[in-house]
């Protein structure tokens, strides 16, 4: 799906990114790529995405080497945009209408899973404390790929005296082995946000 395409299938739809979702949905397809490429899928593997939105990362991840692709929105407005990419892979794509903050990731379990978002920035920080502190390490979850706000990612990946080492840099730190892979202008969403994303 090319940025044009994104762009267009947004107005044809009447889809306006809602505030209160955190919504902000990436259009720029060599963005995309790159993070699904950041993300070395290098073996038949679900995925998990938060917040798909328009579902350009949806189609971007669909074109790699999964198995089955599992995405959660919660907002219904963007259900038949998601449908239609399922029409493309019916067998691959499945959507689930629910809150990221009530699925629970431990249904994944059956098969090896990655996850792979731009997550919804009202929730990135609260979803991945939830993850790491109760969920991750009771699934077969392989590794997460995810963007925040620059200034999140800075603090995930903060070392020790570091002026940015926060409770989350502890708690990542504690769990996982934490790399800022790629930063992302602002410019590369619609909406444009007033900060870049990492």
């Amino acid at each position: 799906m090319s940025a044009i395409t994104t762009i267009n299938k947004i107005k044809s739809y009447g889809i306006k990114a809602k505030k209160k979702y955190g919504q902000n949905f990436i259009f720029d397809e060599n963005i995309l790529f790159k993070i699904v490429k950041k993300s070395k899928i290098n073996e038949k593997i679900n995925i998990l995405e938060i917040g798909p939105g328009p579902g350009g990362l949806t189609q971007e991840i669909l074109k790699a080497n999964v198995n089955q692709v599992y995405v959660v929105e919660k907002d219904k407005e963007l259900l038949p945009m998601l449908n239609e990419i399922k029409n493309l892979y019916p067998n691959k794509l499945k959507i689930i209408f629910e809150d990221a903050l009530n699925f629970d990731i431990k249904t994944l379990n059956d098969f090896p899973f990655k996850i792979i978002s731009n997550l919804p920035y009202n929730i990135s920080t609260v979803l991945l404390i939830k993850w790491l502190t109760g969920d991750i390490c009771n699934t077969s979850c392989k590794s997460l790929t995810l963007m925040f706000q620059k200034e999140v990612a800075e603090r995930i990946v903060a070392k020790t005296g570091s002026s940015k080492r926060s409770r989350i840099s502890l708690i990542s730190e504690l769990y996982t082995n934490p790399k800022l892979v790629l930063n992302v202008s602002s410019g590369s969403f619609v909406p444009k946000p007033k900060v870049d994303s990492a």
